[in-house]
């Protein structure tokens, strides 16, 4: 996730290892728990209502970058399809 705006920022990272069902994040030297909500929906950039219901900006905005090398291309990249996008998201 990238905090911030295009003359600078902040990146973290959310991980759900294996078939773990709690998040991890990932900010620095620092590594803590995260809710499920955290890692899917608090990240993403937009207008949201703050703990008094005012509207207030967001600026973090999720992605990924994954860099594969073209000999494993193969095993680890495959055909998206609806179904492969768990519900809650």
């Amino acid at each position: 996730v990238h905090c911030g705006g295009t003359n600078g920022g902040h990146y973290y990272a959310f991980v759900r290892p294996g078939d773990a069902k709690n998040w991890l994040k990932f900010d620095d030297d620092k590594v803590s728990k995260a809710s499920s909500h955290q890692a899917t929906v608090e990240n993403f950039g937009g207008k949201n209502k703050d703990k008094f219901w005012l509207t207030v900006h967001t600026i973090p905005c999720a992605y990924m970058l994954v860099y594969v090398q073209k000999s494993q291309w193969d095993k680890l990249v495959y055909p998206f399809q609806d179904k492969d996008v768990p519900q809650e998201l």
